[in-house]
């Protein structure tokens, strides 16, 4: 849902990238959207639990989420190892 609001609000170049990248020992999976840097969102009570939410869920599989912003681009990225 959040990648998709931060392309709506773009004016121009609206992208979703999805990639994951699998082997015996583990996934990559990567999102990266377009969005407007230094907007300020209001989303009510629940804004800024999607991200919390992924990392603690990461926690249980003792790996990060990467969260990276660069200039018009905002990417989470997680190796989740295979069980």
């Amino acid at each position: 849902d959040n990648a998709i609001e931060a392309c709506n609000r773009v004016d121009s170049n609206k992208v979703i990238q999805v990639k994951i990248i699998s082997n015996s020992s583990y996934a990559i999976i990567s999102i990266r959207n377009t969005y407007k840097p230094n907007e300020n969102v209001t989303k009510g009570i629940e804004h800024g639990f999607g991200i919390k939410n992924m990392k603690g869920a990461l926690k249980k599989y003792n790996t990060n989420l990467i969260v990276a912003e660069m200039s018009d681009w905002f990417q989470v990225t997680a190796r989740i190892p295979k069980l």
